[in-house]
């Protein structure tokens, strides 16, 4: 069975990647609005992994399932929903509160100094199993229907970040607004729209809801080991709601961003949730 499973992930696209996920062949648009690398790393003047959008879903039948409409029209003028929506972003961070801080630092989950977001979420779970004793059905159920939603919607969210290839925060404010402006979060090297961890997040609410039902309130401790305060919520979309608005607090994603991940996230959930796991 093993061999047969391995062998069947071979072919799901993405078995094979190239120069750690950043394809030194991948055509960066000069078009204005167009994604533009914001990293120092030599290697990261190319977005990670572009062509993932193409890789075999599980439960959703393709990448393009779940599509989004467009994200506002790029624009440089000042009257613009562009603008307005940039400008938002600089005038939060300029003025974060402790708590809107707490939350931007809670849901960063930056690779290799964290489980990334789709860890954190496996994490929560880990945590209720624990907690509330529940049963082995039962916990077995919502890590797989977990991890096919997540796995889903990174290959949803992917498919539309690369169709639009939206321009991030940091390079439309440092051009247009604040040439010395920085986001609170380091900005990850692939295009803006929509935003990876709203389509995760809302993908796993819908699983988790439907795994341990509505208003299930629990207590995420995900970084207590690395100073982080624990923080509680009453339901699975209310984490998932205040782990969208953190990219706005970081400084990372633009509001329309996280409106329309989430969304993305509810449709691909629900896919997964359709899953037969019960007699």
């Amino acid at each position: 069975v093993a061999e047969h499973v391995i062998a069947w992930s071979e072919t799901d696209g993405g078995a094979v990647i190239e120069n750690m996920g950043f394809p030194l062949d991948y055509p960066v648009s000069k078009e204005p609005g167009h994604w533009v690398p914001t990293s120092p790393i030599r290697q990261q003047q190319f977005p990670l992994l572009p062509n993932w959008g193409k890789v075999r879903t599980f439960a959703m039948p393709n990448g393009a399932t779940c599509g989004l409409p467009p994200p506002p029209a790029y624009s440089e003028d000042k009257n613009s929903e562009f603008f307005k929506e940039a400008n938002e972003v600089y005038e939060t961070v300029n003025h974060l509160d402790p708590e809107q801080r707490a939350i931007a630092r809670f849901w960063s989950d930056d690779p290799m100094l964290s489980p990334t977001p789709p860890g954190h979420w496996i994490f929560i779970v880990w945590q209720i199993i624990e907690k509330d004793n529940v049963p082995m059905d039962r916990a077995v159920e919502a890590f797989a229907l977990l991890g096919v939603a997540v796995a889903d919607g990174f290959i949803g969210c992917w498919d539309a970040k690369f169709k639009y290839d939206l321009i991030r925060p940091l390079t439309y404010i440092n051009k247009q607004i604040d040439p010395k402006w920085q986001a609170l979060l380091i900005t990850p090297p692939f295009p803006e729209y929509p935003s990876g961890h709203s389509t995760q997040s809302g993908a796993a609410a819908v699983v988790l809801t439907h795994v341990f039902g509505d208003n299930y309130a629990f207590t995420d401790a995900t970084h207590e080991a690395d100073g982080l305060i624990p923080r509680k919520f009453a339901s699975f979309w209310d984490a998932a709601e205040e782990a969208g608005i953190s990219r706005l607090y970081g400084g990372i994603h633009f509001r329309s961003a996280i409106k329309y991940g989430l969304d993305q996230g509810r449709c691909i959930g629900e896919f997964s949730a359709k899953l037969k796991t019960r007699k």
